[in-house]
């Protein structure tokens, strides 16, 4: 044996190896320093954005539907638009009802459900409904929700965009989605 694997060789390999840990199944994009990261530290969330949008609050102004603010559990593209738009909602969970029941519990918040997939996003329970509804002045919409459990708390994400455009932003939110980070 020449000594390349002996103890001292594995250190280096076991800190890297521990560096690494946390949710591996949903690695953060490599420029993710630079894009817009939307935060909500009383949830132990993050995720960062689709390109060009901000995290905000709902506007009470004639002239736009979203403000920007940091502590805002609301997304968005254009702030003067509705749509598209996320959302990050939370929710107390019995800690007898699974996420199964709560997410076909009425009233559905993601609309009538074209899909649903069962996953885990760094490790928690999930289930991901793609769903349609009426929107603003009853404009058809389409949202991706991801219901995720977090002990006694369902974490709902969700994004909505009208019918025909969603197409055009479905990549982005999904790879959005991808980066989400629950402690």
């Amino acid at each position: 044996m020449d000594g390349r694997c002996g103890p001292r060789n594995l250190i280096p390999v076991l800190l890297a190896l521990v560096a690494t840990c946390g949710c591996l199944e949903n690695p953060a994009p490599r420029d993710a320093a630079a894009a817009a990261v939307m935060r909500v530290p009383e949830l132990g969330f993050t995720m960062t954005l689709p390109e060009g949008w901000q995290q905000g609050k709902p506007a009470v102004a004639a002239t736009r539907k979203y403000r920007v603010d940091p502590t805002g559990r609301s997304c968005f593209l254009d702030a003067g638009q509705s749509y598209p738009f996320g959302a990050v909602r939370d929710f107390d969970l019995d800690a007898s009802t699974s996420l199964a029941e709560y997410v076909h519990t009425p009233p559905g918040l993601h609309g009538k459900a074209l899909s649903e997939v069962s996953r885990t996003i760094c490790g928690l329970e999930t289930i991901e409904i793609v769903g349609e509804g009426l929107g603003e002045k009853s404009a058809p919409v389409l949202g991706v929700h991801e219901y995720i459990r977090k002990g006694n708390t369902v974490i709902l994400v969700s994004f909505w965009g009208r019918k025909g455009d969603f197409v055009n932003h479905e990549t982005a939110i999904r790879q959005a989605i991808e980066t989400i980070r629950i402690e």
